[in-house]
């Protein structure tokens, strides 16, 4: 099902993307600092649909800072593959403005266990986790359409499949092109 979803979020994104793609066509590469002592990098393509409104597609990978240790002992390490739409909402045209989104996607897990005898076990488990991350923060117009942005955001993790239900937040920068 899961797959399904990622594939129409995909699919509409690429194609929103190809008819505005000569308007209003705007990246972003952001560098995030998360509770749950996460590494983020993100990049997010799309287009503004109006002055005030984005909507674009992106990906990622989040990585430890530190190892996890399990209840037997172990440690591992558990790398995050997101994918995601945003949609965002600048409501002023300034130089410093405000924003809102909301990112709504999946993300698949990767870890790597490490046991005490040196011993490595990569779990090449594909655990797909629906996420939902609302977003509030500030953009610094430089030129045209670059700019920079700072922003905290929320990270709702959910899979009846997995009996997961997380939280966590962020704090990220970038550069918006």
């Amino acid at each position: 099902m899961m797959k399904k979803v990622i594939t129409l979020i995909f699919v509409f994104s690429l194609s929103v993307s190809c008819f505005y793609a000569q308007e209003g066509y705007s990246g972003r590469l952001g560098l995030g600092w998360g509770s749950d002592y996460n590494l983020t990098l993100n990049t997010c393509h799309g287009v503004y649909l109006k002055p005030c409104l984005f909507l674009g597609m992106g990906t990622g990978v989040s990585t430890p800072v530190h190892r996890h240790r399990n209840q037997d002992g172990t440690q591992s390490d558990t790398y995050v593959f997101p994918v995601f739409l945003e949609a965002q909402y600048i409501p002023f045209k300034s130089k410093v403005a405000p924003f809102l989104s909301m990112q709504v996607g999946g993300e698949n897990t990767w870890s790597m266990r490490y046991f005490h005898n040196g011993t490595e076990d990569p779990q090449n488990e594909y655990k797909l986790v629906g996420v939902a991350s609302p977003a509030l923060g500030v953009k610094l117009r430089l030129i045209d359409k670059t700019a920079l942005y700072a922003s905290f955001s929320a990270h709702f993790r959910t899979s009846a499949t997995y009996s997961i239900s997380q939280q966590a937040y962020s704090f990220s920068i970038g550069i918006e092109f």
